[in-house]
């Protein structure tokens, strides 16, 4: 959750790639397909957003694809981080984002992704070689029996890190012995968190720092 508006909902897991393509004059639709290695569950709940994709608009239709290790990549190419190095390295084997954009004459500032989520996918100019996508959210679960039972509301559950803290005191107050838990703790404290607020878990040269005054307040109010 973040400090003052909502949920967090970012972690960079996967990249969108674009092939070197010819795009020859067309009428339309012109058929992409976009290849990926998820797993079947993901897979389905991406297609549902590719079918709402392709409903909505007339000029593209994006097909689903499984890519298989060493093929040859697709139009559109969803590589997990530790795929990225090998793709970035094989620069004829894909067109960066910002030269797509460039020719597509559409406007693109890089410098509206949290830099978090740009790391290492800039070149030595910091232009975007690729699109970060967001693939997994943290889901805030409640006991709508407790809230009532301490006096919440379970209709109006917490949006913000402050109001989890209120409602966990209420919860301990009514004599609950553990108002809250998570079952990923770095991934929703610490990487979602800074995310969200745009502040480095890293230092300059890739080791763990994550005791800025953003982060060791939001711990410092878990454990309290």
């Amino acid at each position: 959750m973040r400090y003052h508006n909502s949920l967090p909902a970012v972690l960079a897991l996967a990249f969108a790639f674009i092939a070197p393509l010819a795009w020859p004059a067309w009428s339309a639709p012109l058929d992409l397909e976009l290849a990926h290695q998820l797993d079947e569950e993901r897979a389905e709940r991406l297609d549902k957003l590719v079918t709402q994709f392709n409903l909505r608009q007339k000029d593209y239709q994006i097909k689903l694809v499984r890519r298989v290790p060493g093929s040859v990549p697709s139009a559109i190419n969803l590589v997990t981080r530790e795929e990225q190095a090998h793709f970035v390295a094989a620069k004829r084997d894909f067109k960066p984002l910002y030269a797509v954009m460039k020719e597509a004459g559409e406007p693109f500032d890089a410098g509206q992704i949290t830099p978090e989520l740009r790391v290492g996918l800039g070149d030595g100019k910091g232009n975007l070689q690729a699109l970060p996508l967001a693939w997994s959210t943290p889901i805030l679960f409640i006991n709508k029996e407790a809230f009532r039972k301490a006096g919440l509301d379970p209709d109006k559950p917490p949006k913000t890190w402050q109001e989890v803290q209120k409602a966990a005191d209420k919860l301990i107050d009514n004599g609950s012995s553990c108002p809250y838990t998570t079952s990923w703790p770095a991934w929703v404290h610490v990487d979602n968190l800074s995310t969200w607020h745009g502040v480095p878990i890293t230092d300059g040269k890739g080791r763990l720092a994550f005791n800025r005054l953003l982060q060791v307040i939001h711990l410092a109010l878990t454990t309290t």
